[in-house]
């Protein structure tokens, strides 16, 4: 009979750099498997198999080990390695890809452990950014969720995840959960957070300009609920700052109001992604580092054009009207591409339109642009512009109110 310092498990928590020949081979990990299973040191068992996987005789056995410790783990630390490696191990992810899914998503509905809970979800979260049917599962497991019964620093955790999730998925059922999740008044504040983010899509995905106006107002009132709640919430601060400056733009304030905001968002744009300089953010949250840096580039056109629309013409006329169509397109900077959101378009049109009809010189411009300079980019959009000028305009001369 093996003594307990020569057992599997022993040996898996006293090696360093665990491989199978210092655990003592395959049927050696199978025979003390019991031991295995609850060992605080399982996740190195991922590393092991990992590098052996071609030559592993009685892989889908050892792989059940592991699956039994994922599916009732002994605690958060463990469980959270042991997931981790799972996820960073290529052959073994791809091997169990089917099942990994539905035993994270049986850990998120039913472990006792609410912080367990969450973690898992945000398992879920990592697979659902390359398989979208992980969503689903997220989503469920999000449901059954007691938010009373469910500690703060749980429901925290799960609030962020959906909201990361809807940035995935842009599923607006997402945000009836999470209406639920206000029964929990000590996670109110990230809360109203996720749900204000959701309602800023919903208004920039808005077709008409009241549409827009009303999910944006919407989120600007969460955001300072969510700010009031927690002074210290920057990212509430960020994204208020960004609705304000939209919302100005569409009010006709001036330039220099805007600007203001503008260079405040600036600087707490800044001095979030400071927080992040020495880690490596998470994939959802380094997405909102990068929209947040950019809505300063909108905030500071949106600044800029307030600016350029009252005065009677231009030095740099083509330069203004490449920004005058990027913003009337509702165009937002996507990495190297760009992302139409059609109800910063509406929330922006009135106002250009307004300028172009009020200003003779403006509108010369324009023409001139759209009978001779236009690029095969800009073309189509000129001519929008000038059709729905002269269709506002009707038969009053160019240039006059």
């Amino acid at each position: 009979m093996a003594r307990a310092t020569d057992r599997a498990s022993a040996r898996l928590e006293s090696v360093e750099e665990v491989s199978l020949t210092s655990l003592g081979g395959e049927d050696a990990i199978l025979a003390d498997s019991a031991a295995v299973v609850v060992s605080t040191a399982l996740p190195k068992l991922v590393d092991a198999l990992e590098k052996n996987w071609e030559a592993l005789t009685r892989r889908d056995e050892l792989v059940e080990v592991l699956r039994q410790g994922l599916r009732k783990p002994i605690g958060l630390v463990t469980f959270d390695r042991l997931a981790d490696a799972w996820l960073s191990a290529p052959a073994l992810r791809e091997a169990t890809s089917r099942t990994l899914v539905k035993d994270l998503a049986g850990v998120a509905s039913d472990a006792s452990d609410p912080l367990v809970r969450a973690a898992a979800m945000e398992k879920l979260l990592r697979i659902a950014e390359a398989d979208p049917a992980a969503r689903y599962q997220l989503t469920a497991s999000a449901l059954t969720i007691d938010p009373k019964a469910t500690p703060a620093q749980a429901m925290a955790r799960i609030v962020r995840v959906l909201g990361a999730a809807y940035e995935l998925s842009g599923d607006r059922d997402l945000l009836i959960v999470l209406d639920e999740f206000t029964a929990n008044d000590l996670v109110a504040d990230a809360v109203e957070f996720e749900r204000a983010l959701i309602r800023i899509d919903m208004g920039l995905d808005a077709k008409t300009e009241s549409e827009a106006v009303e999910n944006l107002t919407a989120a600007r009132e969460g955001l300072g609920r969510a700010h009031r709640l927690d002074p210290e919430h920057l990212e509430a601060a960020i994204y208020r700052d960004i609705l304000d400056c939209v919302l100005l733009f569409h009010e006709g304030c001036p330039s220099a109001e805007i600007a203001d905001i503008a260079h405040r968002l600036k600087d707490k744009v800044t001095s979030r992604a400071m927080l992040q300089l020495n880690d490596q953010p998470r994939a959802w949250i380094a997405r909102r580092l990068t929209s947040q840096a950019q809505w300063t580039i909108v905030a500071e056109l949106l600044q800029r054009l307030a600016g350029k629309l009252e005065r009677p013409t231009w030095i740099d006329a083509g330069k203004v009207l490449d920004e005058v169509f990027t913003l009337y397109r509702g165009r937002m900077p996507v990495g190297d591409d760009a992302k139409e959101r059609p109800g910063l378009a509406a929330l922006a049109q009135l106002r250009i339109e307004t300028s172009f009809i009020r200003r003779q010189q403006q509108l010369g411009l324009l023409e001139e642009y759209v009978q001779k300079m236009h690029s095969d980019d800009w073309g189509e959009t000129a001519t929008l512009l000038l059709d729905r000028i002269r269709e506002r305009a009707g038969s009053a001369p160019p240039g006059k109110p």
